[in-house]
């Protein structure tokens, strides 16, 4: 359980992952809202 508290909290000397927002819209629009540097996926919620 503290490994994935550490995980979470950002304190894990392990890989760190790259963000990943989910929207359940046009993507284009938070793309340039973050300016593409981010992943962006269109899902059904």
């Amino acid at each position: 359980t503290q490994n994935v508290l550490r995980e979470k909290a950002g304190l894990s000397d392990g890989e760190k992952s790259e963000p990943v927002f989910y929207v359940n819209s046009d993507p284009s629009v938070l793309n340039d809202i973050l300016g593409n540097k981010y992943k962006v996926i269109e899902k059904d919620f």
